[in-house]
Formats: structure tokens, sequence, C-alpha cells
């Protein structure tokens, strides 16, 4: 009896175990900005407040999207979600360009402005790289034409 991944090497299934296991760690440390973020919306730095919710937001949808695609994968051989994948990774370029704007538009003014803007920016610009870079495995396959 076939058990719908048969077809995969036990290296294949390992490496997409690993994938998997390494998008679930970014879906809680992306979850943990969110909560950052939003239990700092009253502490009187909306511009940190804002950037940390949107891109912990943005993070934390787009790796959980991942984490799911690769777990299905990993259970079924019929199912391709490689639209899937490009659509989560939309998501999170979008939410990495709205949290650098909402850092640049709600920073404060003065000397604080600049590292408003700054770690807003490197909160943003973690996230597009988490989005350049996530699913790599699952886009292999694609790529070799098979």
């Amino acid at each position: 009896m076939s058990d719908g991944y048969a077809h995969r090497s036990a290296s294949q299934r390992r490496k997409l175990g690993r994938s998997a296991l390494a998008h679930g760690i970014a879906v809680i440390a992306f979850g943990l900005l969110a909560w950052s973020g939003a239990a700092a919306l009253g502490e009187g730095v909306p511009s940190l407040a804002a950037s940390s919710l949107i891109a912990g937001s943005g993070g934390f949808a787009g790796a959980l999207a991942l984490t799911l695609t690769i777990l299905i994968r990993l259970s079924s051989s019929a199912v391709d979600r490689t639209g899937s994948l490009q659509a989560a990774r939309r998501v999170m370029v979008i939410c990495a360009v709205a949290a650098f704007a909402a850092g640049v538009i709600l920073a404060p003014g003065g000397e604080e402005r600049g590292f408003a803007i700054s770690v807003s920016g490197m909160m943003a610009g973690t996230l597009a790289l988490f989005a350049l870079l996530a699913g790599g495995g699952l886009t292999a396959r694609r790529r070799r034409g098979r």
C-alpha cells in the first residue's frame, strides 16, 4: 500500500522536515515581533510599534503559509503549491514596504527620528530578506525542470 510520499527518498523527507522546522521557528519569531509591536502601541513610540506590528504580522502570516505548504508537500506527492509560495512572498514584501513606510511616517521629530527610521528599516529589511530566501527548497524541483 502506497503512503502518498513513498517515492520521496528518506533524505528528501528529512530535508523537507528540517525546512518545516526552520520555517516553524520563523513563525514563532515573527509572532513575537508582532506581539511586541502590539504591546508597544501605548508606550509612546508609535513608529516602532507600528513597524513591529506590521512586519511581525506579515512575517508570521508568510512563514505560517510556507510552513503549511512544506508540511502539505511532505505528506502528499500530488500537491504542488508553488503558487502559494509566491503569494506568501508577495505578501511579505508588501508588508516590509508598509512597515518601513509606517516607520518613516510615524517617526518622531528630533534626535530619535534617525534611530526610529533605522530600526524600522532593519525590521522591514529582515522581512524582505526572509521573503527572498524562505522556501528555497520548494522551488528547486521546479527550476530543474522536474
